[in-house]
């Protein structure tokens, strides 16, 4: 299995700025983008205001990857047609587990965390460098 964290970026802004209906809009175009990438077997659960945390099976962590890029890339351009001031994207850590390991779930959750984090810096460095190329 293959387990996914998943942290929203900017939902207190949509919150905070647009009303707590535009956040629960939010909320509910990920998770359909997400469900609509998964098996029925999969398991989709959210972990607190802004995180969730996906249990892929049977699915290796590369397909993962390249799976949540793609939703990812679906919430932008949603974002786009419904003309949203605000970015609306989501970070996110993927682990494969091997069965014979012998992780907890605190371990599991601390390398999840690290890898989205990992994610997050890097998203807003790229994101940072894109907007000075444009001032150029």
């Amino acid at each position: 299995m293959t387990f996914a964290f998943i942290d929203l970026n900017n939902l207190k802004v949509a919150n905070d700025y647009f009303g707590h209906e535009e956040g629960d809009d939010y909320l509910r175009a990920v998770v359909s983008l997400i469900i609509k990438n998964t098996n029925p077997e999969d398991i989709v659960c959210r972990y607190g205001g802004d995180e969730f945390i996906v249990v892929f099976l049977n699915r290796r962590e590369n397909e993962v990857i390249e799976l949540l890029k793609t939703a990812n890339h679906g919430l932008h351009h949603i974002r786009k047609q419904k003309d949203k001031i605000y970015q609306r994207s989501f970070a996110f850590g993927v682990l494969e587990y091997n069965y014979q390991s012998e992780l907890s779930f605190d371990e599991i959750m601390q390398i999840l965390d690290a890898r989205m984090y990992h994610n997050k810096s890097r998203s807003k460095l790229l994101e940072k460098n894109n907007l000075r190329s444009k001032e150029m």
